[in-house]
């Protein structure tokens, strides 16, 4: 009777153990229904996985799956071998798979939107297309063999000690690649990615089984100085002489010069193949000496942001080209230097400069004044957004300047320009092309008409974009046009050409006014008006925060109203000595 009972009970215990491996998804994920379900085949919604070890660990367990309807099938006729199952949705419509099975060793699906794996952490390889922007591993510590296609999602790789192979192809995260604890590591392949910086431990070898592994980064967002540094401090030297035990490194950028400056001395040592025109043409380091204490250009900048700069040297007085010859130092925020060499293989005389700004301010040491400077149009696969991020440049050590250029890209639908103020040399004596666009206010605009030389032939001639066309027409263009510079034009809508000029009504610094508070004159708002006390006979003139005037008034009486104006706008009053700036 005992032996009966004990075998009742390890029946039940067993019934127990299999509705428990099958009571909590392995797996719960969901498929964009946009594309997965259509007709063809292999656009089918497809599970890959496997589920045991060998055939007698598989031997008695059931696996099910819930295709998004709430209803559990058991898988069982679909199996390609004893413990790996692929299976295809019938007729997917949308809604979060489930997968439930007693263990998850491989995984791989593609066309996710999202994917929790959370509830197996004894996972070893995961191949995903997709996966959404909140894709969790932080569970999966023994992923060995791990490959995404499409990252939206921050992932801490940090926690994946086991990892061996990691292929990351088409993404939209940046940053740090973080594989410092998996001293395993011994292929990868990062591709069409935002990821500019790579950490690796310092047990990496990239070697398995005495065959060299593979590091191949392509089409992604690393400079040049962190690039030769991945060659210098994480390339072993060869161990055999197999052919394809060789490290690829590609850095396809567009015609910007990351790829220029690629030692390829020291690739040629440990005798990789590169894919790059590398020149060894960017130096960076510690080893740097500055070529001067007072930099020639100084930007004023938000920082955090990528930048591209074409940058023409010529030999001074002469201005004969050195193709090649005069070097570029750039502290990018932080006090260190990066030299760039112009004159590469690609850009004939442009010393191409691109990196990211590490502060506030990015300054220009150059070995030969700039008499072309231009902020590049960076492309979609950059990381620049097309905008300009420059909110001050300072050009009054460089008086050589010929042409200025800081233009939001043109491909760029959403328009955004920091640029606040550009400041020339007094001696700017041939700077005769300008390209500027941003909120320059009429003041800043005056100051650079003045500053601007006598145009010694035609084509002399300034581009505004943004608000700084608006803030022209409020501007003293006359400074400007009696040095025989281009007059700027507009276009009706039968494209008739209109010269355009500033009416010079802007308020600038002037020592003979006041600037005090509204509070401390006494001004009050009642809706869209303004009540100024004022003096009989005083002109009481409002603008807005352009510099525009939009009313004028003599004074009557010992207050003033002026009516019509805007609500929610800031104006500056002006009547006798004083100034004040009012929020109405």
């Amino acid at each position: 009777m005992k032996k009966i009972t004990l075998a009742i009970l390890c029946l039940i215990t067993m019934a127990w153990a299999a509705v428990a491996q099958t009571d909590e998804p392995k797996a719960i994920l969901q498929f964009d229904s946009t594309y997965v379900g259509q007709k063809y085949d292999y656009q089918k919604a497809t599970l890959d996985f496997t589920y045991a070890r060998d055939e007698a660990d598989a031997e008695g367990k059931k696996i099910y799956i819930d295709w998004g309807d709430g209803v559990k099938q058991e898988i069982n006729d679909q199996n390609k071998t004893p413990i790996q199952i692929v299976a295809i949705a019938p007729d997917y419509q949308g809604g979060v798979v489930k997968i439930y099975a007693p263990k998850l060793y491989k995984f791989k699906a593609s066309g996710l939107v999202s994917l929790d794996v959370t509830n197996a952490p004894e996972l070893e390889d995961l191949e995903i297309g997709g996966g959404g922007s909140e894709l969790d591993l932080s569970k999966n510590v023994n992923l060995n063999r791990l490959r995404i296609t499409g990252l939206k999602s921050d992932i801490d790789f940090t926690v994946m000690t086991k990892l061996e192979i990691l292929i990351l192809n088409y993404g939209t995260v940046g940053g740090v690649l973080d594989l410092s604890n998996s001293p395993n590591i011994w292929k990868i392949d990062v591709t069409k990615t935002r990821y500019s910086e790579l950490k690796l431990s310092p047990e990496a070898t990239f070697v398995k089984d005495g065959v060299l592994g593979e590091l191949y980064i392509r089409d992604n967002m690393f400079q040049t100085c962190e690039l030769n540094r991945i060659i210098n401090e994480y390339i072993p030297e060869p161990t055999t002489d197999k052919d394809g035990n060789q490290v690829n490194i590609r850095f396809n950028y567009d015609g910007n010069p990351g790829m220029h400056g690629v030692n390829k001395i020291t690739t040629k040592a440990k005798t990789f193949e590169i894919h790059n025109y590398g020149e060894g043409r960017v130096r960076c380091g510690d080893d740097i000496v500055k070529l001067k204490d007072t930099p020639d250009v100084v930007l004023t900048v938000e920082p955090d942001h990528f930048f591209s700069f074409d940058i023409i040297t010529m030999e001074e007085i002469t201005y004969e080209k050195k193709h090649g010859s005069y070097r570029i130092q750039v502290d990018w925020g932080d006090g260190e230097l990066v030299e760039y060499c112009t004159g590469n293989t690609q850009l004939s005389g442009k010393g191409n400069v691109t990196g990211y700004s590490k502060g506030s301010e990015i300054k220009f040491y150059l070995e030969n004044k700039a008499v072309t400077f231009n902020l590049v149009e960076t492309t979609q696969r950059q990381p620049g957004d097309g905008n300009v991020h420059i909110i001050k440049a300072d050009f009054s050590n460089n008086p050589e300047l010929l042409s200025v250029s800081i233009t939001v890209n043109y491909w760029n639908e959403q328009k955004y320009s920091a640029l606040k103020d550009v400041v020339f040399a007094p001696e700017s004596y041939d700077l005769s092309m300008i390209q500027l666009e941003g909120d320059l206010d009429a003041c800043v605009l005056n100051k650079i008409y003045e500053i601007l030389p006598e145009a010694a032939e035609e084509g002399y001639g300034i581009e505004l974009l943004g608000g700084a066309w608006e803030a022209m027409k409020t501007s003293n263009t006359k400074i400007l046009y009696d040095k025989g510079w281009e007059k700027f034009i507009e276009y009706d809508k039968d494209w008739n050409s209109i010269e355009i000029n500033g009416d010079n009504s802007a308020v600038c610094d002037d020592t003979s006014v006041e600037e005090i508070t509204a509070r401390e004159w006494g001004i009050r708002s009642e809706g869209s008006s303004l009540l100024i006390p004022t003096v009989i006979g005083d002109v009481v003139t409002v603008y807005n925060a352009l510099g525009a005037k939009i009313a004028e008034t003599v004074a009557t009486a010992e207050e003033t109203r002026i009516n019509g104006l805007t609500k929610n706008q800031i104006v500056i009053v002006r009547a006798g000595d004083r100034s004040a700036k009012v929020i109405l």
